[in-house]
């Protein structure tokens, strides 16, 4: 009887040595989560990504190869295909990234983890200092979130990490979904965009003095302030750009330049400015996900339109190429004399004429700035107002709105000699596009 009384109390005590176990050891896997720096392309035989050392684990895990690399004294562990474990000392360029849905292998030593893929390396740190990398971020400064879940400075796309949040991850990440700008914020949360924020919303970096949870040397944006940087991609619409669908070949491909895969993301502006931030003429569309970049002007094996309709990814309204089809697009443009169209009216504030893009230039707008930064972006037409107020739009606009040039009398603020508009009114010019006839 009394040897049985003490089982309850063995049986709490067995239990809670048990919890404590599985505690300690789920939070020595999860430590390694704070090393973690992203997936990335691995595709130069000859110059690897990690290429000092490398050794083949059995039962590799991430914990298993940032150990060999640190015992080596490597700075930073790849994983790949499962099993390969690579140990270098220079951080990988983020240009490098992708998706992190091309690192799906499971690892053998914890179908948990991602070990990697063919040719994508999960890359971790080692706690070891290495090499900086070659690349340098284009820090643009510390900016006011618009403090509010609802209303985001930039809100194309979030990801936290808070166990190794830093400037380097959050640009590598927003590179990678092809983004033009990345944005940290409370140490751990990294947002991506389009747009460059606005200047008004600019405030002094020291209120962006978080420091990052996986660099405590790098600043992470603040209470409702983001470190913004830029990723160099730039953001123009594919927008009268498209050339035609051509036959691709395995054994001879139509664009012999980098190819990148946007599982979940592709569509034609974002392939074309990808391929334009990599300096080439031509981006090809195929297969949905896959966007090809290239230089080689197409001389054959144009196919009617119809063969390139598979639904991008990242937009059903758009079409991606289909199987070896090729959607192209043309990356330089040709333009003519730009024409005024006249005066024309606006609707209210709440409806404007012009809606495509809009910035403001209180001191230097001309009539050739506005048509220079519509061109940029695509679009076919320029409407200056208020001064320093430049407007693009897609469309004419219609006859319906067009008033007398008395309305539009105000001076340019860049150049008094030339006139941007007037109070609600729109001096309208066409950019000078070679055809106005646009595909998307």
């Amino acid at each position: 009887m009394e040897t049985h009384s003490y089982f309850p109390l063995l049986l709490k005590l067995w239990t809670v040595l048990l919890l404590l176990l599985f505690e300690v050891s789920g939070s020595l896997a999860e430590s390694y989560k704070q090393y973690y720096i992203g997936c990335y392309i691995d595709g130069n035989p000859s110059r690897r990504l990690f290429g000092n050392h490398k050794v083949n684990i059995e039962n590799m895990s991430p914990k298993a190869c940032i150990e060999l690399c640190k015992s080596k004294s490597y700075a930073y562990a790849g994983i790949q295909y499962g099993v390969e474990c690579f140990c270098g000392n220079e951080r990988p360029l983020f240009t490098a990234r992708t998706d992190e849905t091309e690192c799906s292998t499971d690892c053998p030593g914890n179908k948990e983890e991602k070990c990697g893929a063919g040719w994508r390396t999960s890359a971790y740190k080692t706690g070891l200092t290495g090499t900086p990398p070659r690349e340098k971020l284009n820090y643009i400064g510390c900016y006011s979130d618009f403090g509010s879940e609802d209303r985001r400075l930039f809100d194309k796309f979030q990801s936290d990490f808070v166990e190794g949040q830093t400037p380097h991850y959050c640009a590598g990440l927003c590179y990678a979904l092809g983004y033009g700008y990345a944005a940290l914020q409370y140490n751990f949360e990294c947002f991506c965009g389009n747009n460059h924020p606005p200047s008004e919303r600019l405030t002094n970096d020291e209120e962006c003095g978080l420091e990052c949870t996986g660099d405590k040397n790098e600043k992470c944006g603040g209470h409702w302030k983001l470190s913004v940087y830029s990723t160099s991609i730039p953001d123009i619409p594919a927008l009268g750009r498209y050339i035609g669908c051509y036959i691709d070949n395995g054994d001879k491909r139509v664009f012999n330049g980098i190819k990148k895969d946007f599982p979940s993301r592709n569509n034609p502006q974002l392939c074309v400015n990808f391929c334009l931030r990599n300096n080439y003429q031509y981006a090809g569309l195929q297969y949905g996900r896959e966007c090809y970049c290239g230089n080689d002007e197409l001389t054959a094996g144009l196919v009617p339109d119809h063969q390139c309709e598979m639904e991008c990814p990242g937009d059903d309204t758009r079409a991606c190429g289909n199987h070896w089809r090729l959607a192209v697009y043309q990356l330089t443009i040709q333009f003519r004399s730009p024409q005024y169209l006249g005066c024309f009216k606006d609707e209210s504030s709440e409806i404007r004429l012009f809606k495509g893009y809009q910035q403001n230039f209180y001191n230097s707008l001309t009539v050739q700035s506005c048509i220079d930064i519509c061109r940029s972006k695509g679009f076919q037409y320029s409407g200056l107002q208020y001064r320093y107020q430049c407007f693009c739009e897609d469309r004419k606009p219609p006859n319906a709105s067009l008033v007398g040039d008395n309305n539009c009398l105000y001076p340019c603020s860049g150049d008094s000699s030339q006139i941007c508009g007037g109070d609600w009114r729109y001096s309208v010019y066409w950019n000078g596009f070679k055809s106005e006839s646009f595909c998307y």
